[in-house]
């Protein structure tokens, strides 16, 4: 017997750039008004209301992120969620940014224990999210694994804590 599974994965929707946005619902529960998002587009921005993006366009990990700036960041998953992982790092460490990041919850990778743990904090998050589907800005299936934010700085770590969104872990308390 076939069963068809009703979890996403990023091949469930013909897509050329494998673009799925942020759940609404997880920014308002959030509740913070983001100073950039590095990677994202005009569209997805309607989601997330940075005052101000970088687009596939202008390579955000290329860019100047700025300094004392509330970042959010949903990078595009796969072979360079390390270099964005890494990219946000050094931007809290040596820009006093404070970075909200979104990736799924793969423990077994390598950019999880070279870079994950780095963080001051890790949200797990309880449940699947139904990300948004760009062509018509609905939620889609739930996603094919849990996710989890990575935190960076006293205000957003705060912010995710208070959001009760899972289990928070602290490596750092400032």
């Amino acid at each position: 017997m076939t069963r068809k599974l009703k979890t996403f994965n990023f091949h469930d929707y013909p897509n050329d750039s494998n673009e799925w946005y942020t759940p609404r619902t997880l920014i308002d529960k959030l509740n913070i008004k983001f100073d950039l998002d590095p990677a994202t587009s005009e569209k997805a921005n309607t989601i997330i209301k940075a005052k101000k993006i970088f687009t596939i366009h202008d390579n955000g990990l290329e860019q100047d992120w700025g300094t004392n700036n509330l970042i959010w960041l949903n990078p595009p998953y796969g072979k360079y969620t390390y270099e964005w992982l890494y990219k946000g790092l050094e931007e809290t460490k040596n820009n006093k940014n404070e970075i909200a990041v979104l990736v799924f919850s793969r423990t077994d990778t390598r950019w999880f224990h070279d870079l994950a743990i780095k963080y001051d904090q890790i949200c797990f998050i309880e449940k699947r999210l139904r990300f948004i589907r760009p062509d018509t800005m609905k939620s889609g299936s739930s996603a094919g694994a849990g996710s989890m934010l990575l935190s960076n700085g006293t205000y957003i770590n705060n912010k995710i804590k208070k959001a009760n969104l899972g289990y928070v872990v602290r490596y750092s308390v400032k």
